[in-house]
């Protein structure tokens, strides 16, 4: 891992974006390994990556250590799983399956935010930036506690403040297609 965060600040220093891609759900895997995966993403802070659910390719080793240990799913339960971030796709118990399913949303919500600091950090300081940082704080905040979000889109919804936000796009486009 040290090794892993070391190439990854040399990219980073490099001025290069920086994208992750990790797996979860592999054989024997258990959630300390997963939140260790967690952990070392937040240290290494990409701009942006993904998390998918873990596969067994016939013919690779894992898919041999897969069958050599009754994990493969039958036929028909894969076949059920659209694509990598459906489900994990070997056996587990009910209680890992759950864990699999919570780290990667972990992952992939972590990751959402990270492309957003992202992008406001490219934005130059102003007006804009400062709404973008009060948004995306609100947004955090509210994300946190459920039923205070649902309530926050709810209202965002059905209140008239979309539309007047919609409506207020448009009056800006057409005054700055005017110029």
């Amino acid at each position: 891992n040290s090794l892993f965060i070391e190439k990854c600040k040399l990219i980073k220093g490099a001025g290069i974006g920086l994208f992750l891609f990790n797996i979860v759900g592999f054989p024997f895997e258990t959630s300390k390994e997963m939140k260790d995966t967690l952990n070392l993403n937040r240290i290494i802070a990409p701009d942006s990556g993904v998390c998918t659910f873990f596969y067994p390719y016939k013919g690779t080793e894992l898919y041999k250590v897969c069958k050599d240990n009754n994990l493969l799913k039958d036929e028909h339960e894969i076949s059920q799983i659209t694509n990598y971030n459906t489900r994990p796709s070997i056996k587990m118990s009910i209680s890992q399956e759950k864990d699999c399913v919570r780290f990667q949303k972990k992952l992939m919500r972590y990751f959402s935010r990270r492309e957003e600091i992202v992008k406001i950090s490219e934005i130059p300081f102003g007006f804009k930036k400062c709404f973008a940082i009060l948004y995306y704080t609100c947004r955090s905040a509210l994300s946190a506690v459920p039923s205070l979000y649902k309530t926050a889109r709810w209202f965002y919804r059905y209140s008239g403040v979309k539309s007047l936000m919609r409506f207020k796009d448009h009056i800006w486009y057409e005054k700055s297609s005017i110029k």
